[in-house]
């Protein structure tokens, strides 16, 4: 309980905390500032620090009673509760990952602005509230235990902590510790958790399990305890690996202070005492090897084995406390020496670097050996395939040559009996009388002549496959010239680019051309006027070409229709453009004007 006025009393209960109206004997909680802090649990005490703030502590955590308007911390204005009728009471809480982490028993609060806070299992917590810095005290320190119950402070600036092992007496300046235990006049060891009572006067009450324990702080003011009994070291024991045994070597340590243990000797065993023959009962020692062990490592024994030591130095510390918790000023120091495994040796790394490296160095001119024998192996292989490959080479280069020249005699024996057809049409039409007739022969007689001029082209170059076609539209129009004798009167524009086309798109491709240009011949410049003829190929896509032709003669009939014409030029037009893979089209353009379209023989292929 808390009490805030003459009417008001601040209750800490086991969930949370209460007011309480002893006018109207009415009870409320109060409300927390936020809804995310959590509830208080086990409400042990309150207390107020230096600027009158009352302070709440739970065991899980500091709680801080917020209140508003202009009242202090105990003055009845500015409270919020239904009880006071003023609803401005809240309660706040210290967020902290250290104070998080504690469970809280008790806590002060001094002059100076510093908390003490009693834990239960982690000893007195020091927290600089302006540094928000924090310091640990416990056994180590020479408190008697680390569960600490009830803080209560005297005027010569000590704190008097009751604990479940002793009354501790703790200074805040010096921070020395005394305890007292029953050898000192207390009732009992063990101490009440939330029994305790500070008079006005100063007189102490703390409650333990045999009643109460009452004192005045003053009449302990020259009492301190100083522990000057000797630590001592009784016996020692190294289990000795060459010998199969446990040897006592305590003569040797005691000589030199030193213990040496080889790689292979498993453990030691060593004994002490606390030479403190008026309290001979409940000393407690506790031992730390620096350069392997972080903290202390407390024991109520007075005897440790250590085993698996890593090699190299270290130093064994122990120290020794009696009952009442102050600690002996004579400390054990013996230096540890483990020694290195004979395989962690420099010169046993260096021997089995040696033997590395001429292993390597062995294994590596074998290989190399080896390698040579089969890189000589190989190269005599290789030289034997290649005159194989050679000689199959000349022959198949043979081979191919004869039948390149053979290819070429076909192409010129069937281009000779082409023109010896082209030649017996010409005589034939000599003979005949009717001039339909003579025209019809003159006609096959010049589509004869352009598949001819084809092949042709083919025997006289090197490739015997595909004809180029910017000499073979050359050739075919100075040819259909010739014919008609019009070379002064017409103009020829051919724009074909260097292309190189299948022979089986480049008969068709002809036969149309030579259509073409007879039709323009025969029929565009009769009247003596001077004639032009546009002839272009051009590539559209890969394996698409498109062809176009005209002339600026007077052009086909007004009422023309390419899939209704009855000649026979047109029919052959019409029929050879579908076997390339294309189309024809005809327009008027000052002239007649042809756009035929048209794929080589791969696409074609490709399409079926």
């Amino acid at each position: 309980m808390f009490s805030l006025n003459d009417s008001l009393l601040l209750l800490g209960r086991t969930n949370g905390f209460s007011l309480f109206n002893s006018n109207s004997r009415k009870f409320d909680s109060l409300t927390y500032a936020s809804q995310n802090i959590p509830e208080a649990k086990f409400a042990y005490r309150f207390f107020k620090d230096e600027t009158d703030t009352i302070w709440a502590v739970a065991e899980n955590g500091l709680y801080k009673i917020i209140v508003g308007g202009s009242g202090s911390g105990g003055s009845s204005s500015g409270r919020s509760s239904s009880v006071s009728g003023n609803p401005r009471w809240s309660i706040g809480r210290c967020q902290s990952s250290t104070l998080d982490r504690l469970i809280l028993l008790d806590a002060f609060a001094d002059g100076d602005g510093i908390f003490w806070l009693a834990t239960n299992g982690e000893g007195l917590y020091r927290w600089d509230r302006k540094m928000n810095s924090f310091r640990q005290f416990n056994i180590a320190d020479g408190f008697p235990s680390d569960v600490l119950y009830r803080i209560e402070a005297d005027k010569y600036n000590n704190l008097w902590i009751s604990s479940d092992y002793g009354l501790v007496r703790f200074n805040r300046k010096t921070f020395s510790i005394n305890t007292y235990t029953t050898v000192n006049g207390i009732s009992h060891n063990e101490f009440n958790r939330t029994s305790s009572f500070k008079r006005k006067d100063g007189q102490l009450y703390f409650g333990g399990i045999d009643g109460v324990n009452a004192f005045d702080p003053g009449d302990f003011m020259t009492d301190t305890v100083t522990l000057n009994a000797p630590l001592r070291v009784i016996s020692f024991n190294q289990f000795v690996s060459s010998q199969n045994k446990l040897v006592n070597k305590t003569s040797e340590l005691l000589t030199s202070s030193n213990i040496v243990l080889a790689p292979n000797d498993p453990f030691f065993t060593l004994e002490f005492r606390l030479l403190d023959f008026e309290k001979d009962e409940g000393h407690r020692y506790t031992y730390k090897i620096e350069g392997v062990d972080k903290d202390w490592n407390y024991i109520n024994e007075n005897s440790i084995r250590i085993s698996g030591l890593p090699h190299g130095k270290f130093t064994l510390r122990i120290k020794a406390q009696d009952r009442e918790g102050a600690w002996s000023k004579s400390e054990l120091n013996i230096l540890l020496l483990v020694l290195k495994p004979f395989y962690l040796e420099w010169w046993f790394i260096a021997l089995i670097a040696v033997l590395f490296g001429a292993v390597v160095y062995f294994v590596i001119k074998f290989r190399t050996t080896q390698l040579a024998a089969d890189k000589s192996k190989l190269e005599k292989t290789v030289s034997e395939r290649t005159i194989q490959l050679k000689r199959a080479l000349t022959e198949q280069a043979g081979l191919l040559a004869e039948k390149d020249v053979l290819i070429k005699e076909i192409h010129h024996r069937v281009k000779n009996n082409l023109q010896v057809i082209s030649g017996l049409l010409e005589l034939q039409a000599k003979n005949l009388i009717d001039d339909t007739a003579k025209e019809a022969l003159r006609e096959g007689r010049d589509r004869v002549r352009s598949i001819a001029l084809i092949h042709q082209n083919l025997y006289q170059f090197e490739n015997l496959s595909s004809i180029e076609l910017r000499r073979f539209v050359n050739d075919l129009c100075r040819q259909v010239e010739g014919v008609y004798k019009k070379k002064d009167e017409i103009t020829m524009n051919i724009g074909v680019p260097v292309l190189y086309l299948d022979i089986d798109s480049a008969v068709p491709l002809g036969l149309i051309m030579n259509e073409l240009l007879s039709n323009s011949f025969k029929y565009a410049f009769n009247d003596g006027a001077a004639g032009e003829i546009t002839l272009e190929i051009h590539r559209v896509t890969e394996g698409r070409y498109v062809l176009t032709y005209s002339d600026n003669g007077p052009g086909l009939p007004a009422d023309f229709e390419l899939s209704r014409a009855t000649t026979l030029g047109i029919h052959l037009i019409n029929d050879l453009s579908r076997q390339v893979g294309g189309s024809v089209k005809y327009e008027y353009k000052n002239g007649a004007s042809f756009i035929i379209n048209f794929t080589d023989r791969n696409l074609r292929k490709h399409q079926d």
